[in-house]
């Protein structure tokens, strides 16, 4: 059981951390602050 729950825990991280670099690359790298400042 405790295999089961952290195998979940440790997919889910990888999928965040995935997509928040995945993210990243489609703001040409620009940290969310200075993604709004340069929308606004």
């Amino acid at each position: 059981m405790v295999a089961v729950v952290s195998f979940f825990w440790v997919s889910l991280i990888l999928f965040f951390v995935y997509n928040y670099e995945r993210l990243q690359t489609k703001l040409n790298g620009l940290s969310p602050m200075e993604f709004r400042t340069k929308a606004a």
